[in-house]
């Protein structure tokens, strides 16, 4: 038997109902609005700070790890944050293999690390050089050294054409955030031949500093810039190389430390506004003939393609004895240079090697579309009173933007490539030998503007 509801009642329990569901829009559209408004300005700010690190990684930190001056003379590598024994505490951005004719008649000679190139075995002694902080981290003896250098992966080869290598530092022992990291360089053959003093003694490079000053120093001397490998390159062409068995879960869980994509060149690690510093890091200054047609010469900054400030800026170090460049004279003992001798006649016969950091993989396009810009000074800190210039043929550049720069956007620095079409062809022939990163710019001069190459050519 069918029901029939009064139509009063129908018409009131519909009313009802109605006016329920409209007291409940009216109580939570402002709290749906805001919430999506809210959700918004976190996937923003998210997609902002993760657009470099687009994974779990949540950045405590200013940097992992950080240049500034050492009190053991120079510059040194602090620690941004504690590593644990076997942590992964840098992967160099980018590493050439250069002959001895390159790196063995001037300052480079103290800082390359001596390398017999697989790829090469009949040719021993060349020299690899390292960006980012390698070539920076002072001397510590066996007991006290913290970190040691590690190969990742392996060079590709006619059986394997897919992978590549990284070279890097792992900690031999637990490092604490403000502890200098310091790596061996040998015995003390290795000062003596140079001429310079080797002490036994034991070193006290860490001690515990306020936190409030660890976070005034890596304000001032922590990057914002990344450049090298990402995820990409990491889990598909460096870790197959270990084949099925890797014991370190710092290797296989590289998220910690790398982003997602390669970044062959530089980057903004963090937004910055007009005027930042983006980073400051110590620069070799080297023989500009030596560096022509070499692999290293893309990375260097020429006398001709610098601006009057920092021309300027040049000429008031070189009278004040600071912009030196050294030589090794052909009557020197083989391996050793005469660190009295100052070999400039010209400031043309120079050039800038941003060495340490990753000012030299910022990509150079001139005043155009450029947005940062760089400032050469003197090693010399003068409101660092316990420190002091070391005496290396260094400089300091301080990477400056010249306009607001996004996390992730591409760092172009106000300065022509002054490097050669030759040299470009050699650092790329350098880059594939080791299975690293290639920047398209620099893959493009494989194919040229048809122009260009029977100009080049002629």
């Amino acid at each position: 038997m069918k029901r029939n509801c009064s139509p009063r009642v129908s018409s009131a329990v519909a009313f009802f109902f109605s006016l329920q569901l409209l007291f409940g829009v009216i109580l939570l559209f402002p709290r749906t609005v805001g919430a999506v408004s809210w959700r918004a300005d976190v996937e923003e700010s998210e997609n902002k700070r993760r657009s470099i690190y687009r994974h779990d990684r949540v950045i405590h930190n200013r940097c992992d790890i950080y240049m500034a001056p050492s009190k053991l003379g120079g510059w040194g590598v602090f620690a941004g944050r504690d590593f644990e024994l076997n942590e992964i505490v840098e992967v160099s951005p980018l590493f050439l293999y250069e002959k001895k004719d390159v790196y063995d008649k001037n300052v480079l000679i103290d800082y390359h690390y001596t390398f017999n190139w697989p790829q090469k075995p009949y040719e021993h002694g060349w020299g690899g050089m390292y960006l980012g902080m390698t070539m920076f981290y002072n001397h510590g003896s066996d007991d006290e050294r913290n970190v040691r250098m590690n190969n990742f992966g392996l060079e590709p080869d006619l059986y394997h054409p897919s992978y590549s290598m990284a070279v890097g530092f792992m900690a031999t022992k637990r490092i604490q955030r403000g502890e200098e990291i310091l790596s061996s360089y040998g015995d003390e053959y290795w000062f003596n031949v140079r001429g310079y003093y080797y002490s036994s003694e034991p070193k006290d490079p860490y001690r515990m500093l306020p936190k409030s000053y660890l976070e005034k120093q890596e304000q001032r001397f922590c990057s914002k810039i990344y450049a090298g490998y990402g995820l990409s390159t990491w889990n598909h062409r460096i870790l197959p190389s270990y084949g099925p068995r890797i014991f370190n879960p710092y290797v296989t869980n590289a998220k910690q430390f790398l982003p997602m994509q390669d970044h062959p060149t530089a980057v903004a690690r963090e937004s910055a506004i007009e005027g930042d510093v983006l980073e400051i890091s110590p620069a070799l200054v080297v023989p500009a003939d030596q560096m022509a047609n070499s692999s290293l010469a893309p990375l260097c900054i020429f006398w001709a393609a610098l601006d009057d400030d920092n021309r300027m800026a040049i000429y008031t170090m070189r009278m004040r004895g600071l912009y030196r460049m050294k030589k090794q004279m052909p009557s020197e003992v083989a391996g050793a240079l005469n660190m009295s001798h100052d070999e400039l006649k010209s400031l043309d016969d120079a050039a800038v090697l941003p060495a340490g950091g990753t000012v030299g993989m910022i990509r150079k396009v001139g005043n155009g579309h450029a947005n940062c810009r760089i400032q050469l000074s003197s090693t010399y800190i003068p409101e660092e009173s316990e420190f002091y210039d070391s005496g290396s043929a260094g400089v300091l550049i301080t990477v400056i933007a010249t306009r607001d720069i996004e996390v992730g956007e591409e760092l172009l620095l106000n300065l022509p490539d002054q490097s050669s079409w030759i040299s470009k062809i050699t650092l790329v022939q350098a880059l594939a030998l080791t299975g690293q990163p290639i920047p398209k710019h620099l893959a493009d001069v494989y194919n040229p503007d048809p122009i260009v190459n029977a100009t080049a050519t002629s």
